[in-house]
């Protein structure tokens, strides 16, 4: 990265936002998740299923992601080794646009936040999802989540359930707007030299989320289109 890289992203970030992710990858950071929930059989709006074709994701897709989610092809080959599922949208050419993780029974996160996501029975659980940028915008992420969402209530299912960061404020509005809800549970997610990782499951009362009816949008890198758990997905 030389300096002029450097300074965009100080500007970009702001001085405090750019500490505060120095700090993260290399000393202590803590998060706050909550844990929101969706009954699967809230109405949805109609939507264009033939637009983009969904497909399921496995080995012999791997070169669809090239395009979009080069950086995130070690990971998706590390969680196709897992027993979960994850589907992904592709466009006229065959790339890869759009992607989420499901898992229907408890989720041990290898990957980001080091811990088990327990589940009740009929609940599954939704992860790493992520949307090309050039079809943030689009409604793409309601192509995306309500066919996998009929699939798993036809199945028995009668629950979502995703962690999403407090400091992601677009995402816990996008959350909330697709029928999400708090449950009054939260984790705590600690880290200390970038390796030691802690956690903790906490009960709280009140609404985090409507702070969020007071609280003035603010610019932030991630998109309304994004279906991410935290700033970092996978």
């Amino acid at each position: 990265m030389n300096l002029l890289q450097l300074f965009h992203k100080v500007r970009h970030k702001g001085l405090l936002g750019s500490l505060r992710v120095l700090m993260e990858r290399l000393g202590f950071y803590r998060w706050e998740l909550l844990l929101l929930e969706r009954p699967l059989d809230l109405p949805q709006h109609k939507i264009n299923r033939e637009r983009w074709p969904m497909v399921s994701i496995d080995q012999a897709l791997l070169p669809a992601f090239t395009c979009h989610f080069p950086h995130y092809k070690k990971a998706i080959t590390e969680l196709l080794t897992q027993d979960i599922y994850g589907y992904a949208l592709l466009d006229q050419d065959g790339n890869a646009i759009a992607m989420v993780w499901v898992s229907p029974q408890d989720y041990h996160d290898r990957q980001l936040y080091r811990c088990w996501i327990r589940l009740p029975e009929d609940a599954i659980y939704q992860f790493a999802g992520e949307v090309a940028p050039a079809y943030r915008g689009s409604g793409i992420v309601l192509n995306i989540q309500y066919p996998i969402w009929e699939h798993f209530r036809l199945q028995g299912k009668q629950r979502v359930q995703s962690l999403v960061n407090t400091r992601n404020i677009v995402a816990l509005r996008m959350h909330t707007r697709l029928g999400f809800a708090e449950i009054g549970k939260s984790v705590h997610i600690y880290c200390l030299f970038g390796c030691l990782h802690f956690h903790r499951h906490r009960r709280y009362a009140g609404s985090y989320l409507d702070q969020l009816k007071t609280r003035p949008p603010r610019s932030t890198r991630t998109s309304p289109d994004r279906i991410p758990d935290n700033e970092n997905t996978l």
